[in-house]
């Protein structure tokens, strides 16, 4: 695989910004060698956008995961935006690194590198705050991506927006940049932040959304109680979703790599080679 820290100006975010690029190059060739693809100047990649847990950046994902090891046998391109405690969203406190990480970094991806601009070839997926990021990059934009994986997303962000307002309403949450993140509970219903409202609103106008998969450890506790009534908001509005309990896992790294793999080798519909002009 070939590996490219990209720093550049963000437009929406007003700040530089590191996103790592994670792109196949084993698996082509220029020389016509048995069972590899050749390189094509119209070729693109599908392509896994792939979101950092709390107090980590991009690089957090290289140095604890195999994700490039998984990304690689399944001739897969990889995004990882650097976004550290930004929950994903779009904040009340002005900065939207959600509508970056929907709106702008895609553009700048396809520009400058291989990857596909077909929403068939487009996925998100995270862990921890990255997982719960995924969701609500997915619900609120369902026409980037084919499919969605919430890995341990360990960070109620408004589909139970019941859960949200308590925790905001009791000042339950550790981080102070967390309830500074949202509206004020009672501002909450309706809002950017209500993901179950955007949702169903979605599906009565017809919109197609990604298949949504919840991936928890059995050991993760309040987290897994959170994620199985977020399945259950997901499968009442009627999108597509499975969830996953994973035997013996706590809320950490080693659940969070299996699954990074597990959703590389089997959960993502994913063609494992180059997307060629005339396919």
């Amino acid at each position: 695989m070939g590996l490219m820290k990209l720093n550049y100006r963000s437009e929406i975010l007003g700040s530089f910004v590191n996103v790592t690029i994670v792109f196949p190059t084993d698996m082509m060739t220029v020389s016509g060698r048995e069972g590899r693809f050749p390189y094509d100047k119209k070729m693109r990649f599908q392509t896994i956008y792939l979101l950092h847990g709390g107090g980590e950046d991009d690089s957090t994902v290289i140095r604890y995961t195999n994700a490039e090891a998984y990304a690689q046998r399944n001739c897969v391109m990889l995004v990882l935006p650097s976004l550290p405690n930004s929950f994903f969203l779009d904040t009340d406190y002005g900065v939207k690194s959600g509508t970056f990480l929907t709106d702008e970094l895609p553009k700048v991806v396809q520009s400058l590198f291989a990857s596909s601009p077909e929403r068939n070839d487009n996925f998100i997926m995270g862990y921890a705050m990255g997982g719960s990021g995924a969701l609500a990059a997915a619900i609120r934009r369902p026409d980037l991506y084919r499919a969605c994986i919430d890995i341990s997303g360990g960070v109620p962000i408004g589909l139970n927006l019941d859960l949200l307002k308590g925790i905001l309403s009791r000042g339950e949450s550790p981080l102070r940049i967390y309830e500074k993140t949202f509206l004020p509970p009672d501002q909450l219903d309706g809002s950017i932040y209500d993901l179950s409202y955007i949702l169903k609103k979605g599906l009565a106008d017809g919109l197609e959304y990604p298949d949504f998969t919840l991936i928890c450890g059995s050991e993760e506790g309040i987290i897994l109680d959170w994620m199985k009534a977020e399945y259950q908001i997901l499968k009442d509005s009627g999108a597509v979703a499975e969830m996953k309990v994973m035997e013996g896992y706590g809320h950490e790294m080693p659940l969070w790599d299996h699954s990074l793999g597990a959703a590389m080798d089997e959960w993502l519909p994913l063609t494992r080679k180059p997307v060629y002009p005339e396919e």
